[in-house]
């Protein structure tokens, strides 16, 4: 389960990467940067759980629920530039 959640987010990257270019395209920059900066998050959270930084259960569970509520609001921001709302 751990596995997939990892691959899970290491697909969320590649796709933020793609959705920060069409944010660049479309001239919305302050979304694109934080979008970047929910990668950069992403990518800490992946780094802190390989190196077992993470002692916790709590602090892993902290880390997840971050994950979550950064999906949900990505999941908001390709849903406003490709179901024809941004139109």
């Amino acid at each position: 389960m751990k596995k997939q959640i990892v691959h899970t987010i290491e697909k969320t990257i590649i796709s933020l990467e793609i959705l920060m270019e069409v944010c660049k395209k479309n001239n919305e920059h302050i979304i694109s940067a934080e979008l970047s900066s929910i990668k950069e998050e992403l990518k800490t959270i992946l780094n802190e759980d390989h190196d077992q930084k993470i002692k916790s259960s709590g602090a892993m569970i902290a880390n997840w629920a971050r994950v979550l509520a950064f999906l949900k609001l990505i999941q908001d921001i390709y849903t406003h530039f490709f179901d024809g709302s941004s139109k």
